[in-house]
């Protein structure tokens, strides 16, 4: 089992150095990166059984690496020490993106570079124009709905218990109604809903 773990992560190794190559990254934020995959190694399994999901670590730890691949040209860490951290604070985020630079702006944990990828990644929810009057108001909520469900992983599961220490300044709201959408509708229907660029407005 021992064996196993460590020879995933090592091919998992293998690809983010291959991808990293042609990457501006500190190696900082290399090291945290690979720290952040291995956290969800060890912890996915047992964090998706107990939650009821049905995508396999495999696919969510692909999903990751095909999005700093695709949609991320920079991680900019942010030192809690120096002034560029204000904005951070002004946002009350773990990280900020700008998805037509390709940056992302982060503390240095795996939690906020996590919290940072989740960001980047083009997200769409689709809402016909005869909603106007709470599309916007929806779209934002689904948007970060996705990304608090998605770093949820490492930000409230350590393997065997759960921990909300780490939810303080998070949206609550958007949580709650995001993860009572995923109960009463389905997994793969709200997947298919982000991914949905066809009808994009």
């Amino acid at each position: 089992m021992k064996g196993k773990i460590f020879s995933k992560l090592k091919d998992y190794n293998h690809i983010l150095d291959k991808m990293l190559e042609e990457k501006n990254f500190s190696e900082d934020a290399k090291n945290l990166l690979l720290s952040m995959i291995y956290k969800i190694e060890n912890s996915y399994n047992d964090y998706a059984q107990i939650k009821g999901i049905f995508q396999k670590q495999k696919e969510f730890i692909d999903d990751i690496i095909d999005i700093v691949s695709n949609n991320c040209k920079y991680i900019f860490l942010v030192d809690p020490k120096k002034d560029g951290v204000q904005l951070l604070k002004k946002e009350n985020v773990l990280a900020l993106t700008d998805e037509k630079e390709q940056r992302i702006y982060s503390y240095p944990t795996e939690q906020a570079i996590l919290y940072g990828i989740m960001d980047i990644k083009p997200k769409y929810f689709y809402i016909p124009n005869n909603y106007y009057y709470i599309k916007k108001q929806f779209q934002k909520l689904l948007v970060e709905g996705t990304i608090l469900d998605s770093t949820e992983v490492i930000r409230n599961f350590n393997g065997w218990s759960w921990n909300v220490a780490e939810d303080t300044g998070i949206n609550h709201v958007s949580n709650i109604i995001y993860q009572t959408i995923r109960i009463l509708i389905d997994e793969e229907f709200l997947k298919e809903w982000e991914d949905d660029a066809s009808r994009k407005s």
